[in-house]
C-alpha cells in the first residue's frame, strides 16, 4: 500500500513524464535532510561494521550478522514519517537538530531493544540462513532513504565481509 501511494503521488506531480519536471523527486530535500539528520548514527554503527569486517567481536560471525539483521529491521522506523511537519528539510535550525536527537535515539533504542521487543525473534535463524554456503543470493527490499537506507546497506556490506570470512 506504501509503494503504491508514493507512486500515485509520484504520477500527480508528473515525476514520469517526459519534458520538464520529469524525474524531479518531490521527497529529496527530506530524503538529504534526513540523511544529514542521522550522521551522528551513522558514526556509532560504522566501528562495528569495520570490527565484523576485520575479524573482531570474537570471531562470532552468526551474532555479528545477527545485529545487522535486527538494525535492519529496527531502521525501518527511521522513515520520512518521524519527520515533523513540513518535512525535515523545510523545519531549518532547531528542526534539523530535533531530527538528528530523534535518528541518535531511534539508533540506540534499536541497539538496546533489540529482540526485546519483538513478539518472536527468528533473526539469529536469519544470520544462519545468510551465512550458509547454499544461500548464493541474497535480495534486500530498499524502499526508502536515510538512516533505513544506511541500515539495509550495512546488512549486505554485513554480509558480504561475514562471507568472505
Amino acid at each position: 500500500a506504501e509503494f503504491y501511494f508514493y507512486r500515485r503521488i509520484l504520477e500527480a506531480l508528473g515525476y514520469f513524464d517526459d519534458g520538464p519536471g520529469a524525474l524531479i523527486d518531490p521527497f529529496q530535500g527530506d530524503k538529504d535532510a534526513g540523511l544529514a539528520a542521522c550522521a551522528g548514527a551513522v558514526g556509532a554503527l560504522a566501528p562495528r561494521l569495520n570490527d565484523l569486517a576485520a575479524g573482531g567481536g570474537g570471531g562470532d560471525l552468526v551474532a555479528g550478522v545477527r545485529l545487522f539483521v535486527l538494525l535492519s529491521l529496527w531502521g525501518n522506523r527511521m522513515d520520512l514519517s518521524i519527520w515533523p511537519a513540513g518535512g525535515a528539510g523545510a523545519c531549518g535550525g532547531a528542526g534539523e537538530e530535533a531530527s538528528a536527537i530523534r535518528a541518535h535515539a531511534a539508533f540506540a533504542e534499536a541497539m538496546s531493544a533489540g529482540e526485546r521487543c519483538l513478539l518472536h525473534d527468528d533473526s539469529a535463524a536469519a544470520a544462519n540462513a545468510l551465512l550458509a554456503h547454499g544461500c548464493e543470493r541474497v535480495g534486500i527490499v530498499v524502499d526508502n532513504a536515510g538512516f533505513e537506507l544506511v541500515c539495509d546497506l550495512a546488512l549486505a556490506d554485513a554480509i558480504v565481509c561475514a562471507r568472505r570470512r
